[in-house]
Order: structure tokens, then sequence, then C-alpha cells
């Protein structure tokens, strides 16, 4: 199996991941909650150890990641308190073609916006929801990172042919 292990804790996460590497999984530490972010978005694994209360993290707690559904996908679905937050990542290497968070297009919030509705279609009750944005620029140690809440709200429905 192979294991995404996100550990502040430096002796913690290496005990871990020594017992999950004797009991034969393929295992990938990461020591703060960005890169823990990066890599769930980025990496191929089959289970995710989460600490809580990580540095650099904001407290979310995710529920889903990479959802999708026919009409459209979402990086995370998390909750941060009481709010449901829909939660799309964007990342550059450089800024050459802009920030990335630029790229959450009207387009690409109305694909998140109807990939939202068909979660919110398995919940009962009224949920509080907001859509956030988290943009990254570099990689690795050099990676700086910034977290837009409520960077949208559900986008404007889109123009029929010929109206004004």
């Amino acid at each position: 199996m192979r294991v995404l292990l996100v550990e502040d804790e430096v002796p913690l996460a290496e005990m871990v991941r020594r017992g999950l590497v004797a009991d034969g999984h393929s295992v990938e530490v990461v020591h703060d909650g960005i890169r823990g972010f990066e890599a769930a978005a980025t990496g191929d694994h089959d289970v995710v150890v989460l600490d809580i209360m990580l540095p650099g993290l904001s407290g979310y707690r995710i529920l889903e990641r990479n959802y999708r559904t026919k009409v459209g996908e979402i990086d995370f679905i998390a909750e941060e308190g009481e709010i449901l937050c829909f939660i799309e990542v964007k990342g550059r290497s450089a800024l050459g073609f802009g920030f990335p968070e630029e790229a959450v297009n009207l387009e690409k919030q109305r694909r998140i916006l109807r990939a939202a509705e068909w979660f919110l279609l398995g919940r009962k009750g009224e949920t509080a929801c907001r859509f956030d944005v988290v943009s990254i620029v570099g990689s690795g140690r050099g990676a700086r990172h910034w977290i837009f809440r409520g960077a949208f709200e559900g986008p404007p429905a889109p123009r029929r042919r010929g109206a004004w």
C-alpha cells in the first residue's frame, strides 16, 4: 500500500514510517501541512495518515480529495469549523504564466460549483459553504503558498448567445 504520512514531529514521523515500512508499505513522509496538501494533490497514495494542527495548515479537516463527477472535479473537500470548503489547488514553478490563482477563471469556477452541487445532493440539511483557492509558487523548500478563503462565490450563470 502507498501511504502518505503527514506529521510535523520528526521523531514520531520516523517511528511511524519505520513501522509502516516493516509491514510492507511504501511511505512518503512530509513534515508540514502545505507540503502535505501538495503531496496529497499530486501523489498516487492509497491512504493518507494526517496529523492534526500541522504548522502551515489552516485547520481544514479533509473529507475528500480529487472528488470527481461527470460535471466537474474538486481538488479537496474539507471542513473548517462548521463551514464546508471546496478547495482548488493551483501551482506554478515560476510566475511566467501569471499567478496560480488566476487560472481559476469563471469557467473553472462554474465547473467547481457544479461538482459542489453534486456533492451537496448527498448531504442532509443546510450547510454553510465556501470556495477556497490554495495558490503555490515554486517547489520544494522554496515554495510559497497563499490560501484565499472565499475566493469566489457561486459564479454567475453563463450568458446565452445574443443576450446583452
